[in-house]
This record gives C-alpha cells, structure tokens and sequence, in this order.
C-alpha cells in the first residue's frame, strides 16, 4: 500500500483543517485536555480520517490495550455504542472481542496499527517505530507516561525535557506528522469563569512548547455544567478545539460536534445535515 507522498500534508478530516492545512511532516501535534474532555476520541477520530483516506497509522497506548482501543474505533465508525456492539455480537453467537477483531479487520484493512506498551522508555520507543516506518502518523498517548531511563535527573521536570528533546529528534528522523496527547494541570479546575484551557495549563508546558508546532487543546462546556452559550444555544455535544500554539497559520477556536456515545468528532456542518 503506498504512503501518502511526503509533499502533502495529511488532512484531519475535520475543520481543524482550515487553519492548520493539515497535519505537515516533521511537525509535532499536542492534542490536550482534562480527564473526560476527549483527548482519545479526537486522536481517534483524526485516526479513522487518515485511514479511510488511505493512510497508515501507528497508533502506541501507554495507558489502553489494543482490544480497548479497537472497541473505540469500531465504535466510532459504525456510530455504534459499546452495548450495541455487545448486542451484536451475542446475536452471531461470537464474543465481544471475536466480533470486534472482525469488525476492525474489515474496516481498516492494516492501516492502523494499535500497540500498547504501558511503562515504556523514551529510547526504547523510539527504537520501535525506527523500525518499523511504514506509516504516514504516529501517535502516542500520552506523554506524561514516558519515562527516560538513560540518565539520572534531578527532579520530573528535567527528565521532561530530555523526554521531548529525544520526541523532536525522533519526530525529524520519521518527517511524518506525530500526534502526542498531553494532560493539562489541575489548575485550569481552580480558574473561575468558563475554565477554558491556555498555554501555562499544560503539565511540563514549558518542554513542551519548545517542541511543539500545534498546540490544541479540546474544551466542552458541559462537562463543566454549563448549559448554553452565550447566544443562548444549547452546549449538548458541542466542543472547541482551541488552536493556543499554530506554526501553520492563526490561533483560533474551532467549534466541532462530539458524540459522546460512540466517541467520534464531527464538523458542526456534517453533524448538522445528519440530524436535519
């Protein structure tokens, strides 16, 4: 299967696009955000995108097996709920899992690959995916659970910044686009107003920023109670990507659709015209 040509950048399939022009070779992407905002779904939304549009993903989990995640993607492409799928399964006479495996083989074809490796080091990650470059994206989930074996530091915050030095090294050795999720800092809980996320909210912002091209940061109203907008629109299902950090064009705030149910970002428009 061949690869997406180096000179193109790799579209999202979302609106992200508009501002971005894409995800670029050699660059670095942090997608960020509290626990429960959808730091997962959106990676494996844009996941699925590349994929039906022929790209090939390398996807590494620090924190979720492989037969987790492949109920997400299942999930999200069929717009089928975990119960549902349970459903069907039951009504085959399969497993769960037999009939996920199925379901993912037929969809994707090889063209994600779903590793998990909880615990894992910088430099032996790193060796991983040297060796095995055929693919258009890498993504890992997440930073925060890396670890530098190599060296003895001082403090965290140290061995963070060894950590995505060696990320942006590799990052130019691969020229594909890699995706890091990041979680941001409890501080962001503490703010008053709407809490929307900014640059200092990110755990370790600081080595961060150095290597980080885009920096978005996923925010939903509702998880923090709010019911409408200040236009009096209804926040159910409604999320902003907040672009707080773009080498490839302006800082903006992008509205986009989550459906929380089967864990899949969709343009507002998209969603619109399925409902209408």
């Amino acid at each position: 299967m061949n690869k997406i040509p180096l000179e193109e950048p790799i579209s999202t399939g979302l609106d992200i696009d508009n501002y971005t022009g894409g995800l670029w070779h050699g660059d670095i992407i942090v997608i960020a955000g509290r626990p429960g905002m959808g730091m997962i779904p959106l990676a494996c939304t844009i996941a699925h995108n590349v994929a039906e549009d022929n790209g090939r993903v390398n996807f590494i989990s620090l924190r979720t097996k492989p037969e987790r995640l492949k109920e997400r993607f299942v999930g999200l492409a069929c717009r089928e709920t975990r119960k549902a799928l349970r459903d069907q399964a039951i009504d085959q006479g399969n497993t769960l899992r037999e009939e996920v495996d199925a379901a993912f083989d037929k969809i994707y074809q090889e063209r994600i690959s779903l590793d998990s490796q909880p615990g894992i080091d910088i430099d032996e990650l790193s060796n991983k995916v040297k060796n095995d470059p055929n693919f258009d994206l890498l993504i890992i989930d997440n930073l925060q659970l890396l670890t530098d074996s190599a060296n003895n530091f001082d403090s965290r915050w140290e061995e963070m910044g060894s950590i995505c030095r060696k990320l942006k090294s590799l990052n130019l050795k691969l020229d594909v686009p890699v995706i890091i999720l990041s979680h941001l800092s409890r501080e962001v809980e503490k703010r008053g107003g709407a809490k929307r996320p900014q640059l200092t909210d990110l755990s370790d912002s600081g080595a961060i920023e150095q290597i980080a091209d885009i920096v978005m940061f996923i925010y939903r109203p509702e998880y923090y109670g709010i019911k409408t907008t200040p236009e009096g629109q209804s926040t159910t299902g409604l999320s902003e990507v907040i672009l707080s950090r773009n080498n490839r064009g302006p800082n903006q705030s992008i509205p986009l659709y989550y459906i929380k149910n089967y864990g899949r970002f969709e343009n507002l428009t998209t969603s619109k015209e399925e409902t209408d």
